[in-house]
């Protein structure tokens, strides 16, 4: 299984993530375009306004997905966890802005 299907199991698992009523692809595809991002910061590529919206659009995808603020960071932690886990995705370096 790869990291980010581990990740979705161990995110369906968590009591509150996992009795939203939404399925694998609405759990999944608002966070592409952050893999991503993060990927780049990771690489210490700029931090762009496109970047910044994605952040945005992700927030309100999950608004309207019921999250709620403690929802968000829980599911950022686990994400970061297994991250850190299995590439070291995050960087501890300040993120260069555009």
């Amino acid at each position: 299984m790869c990291d980010f299907q581990h990740w979705l199991q161990t995110l369906k698992r968590e009591p509150e993530i996992g009795a939203l009523p939404i399925g694998d692809s609405e759990r999944s595809e608002p966070l592409s375009r952050l893999l991503d991002i993060a990927t780049a910061i990771g690489e210490e590529k700029e931090f762009s306004a496109e970047d910044r919206s994605s952040y945005l659009r992700y927030d309100a995808i999950r608004y309207q997905q019921s999250y709620t603020i403690p929802l968000l960071i829980r599911e950022g932690k686990l994400l970061s966890q297994r991250s850190k886990e299995k590439s070291g995705l995050f960087s501890s370096k300040p993120l260069k802005h555009s």
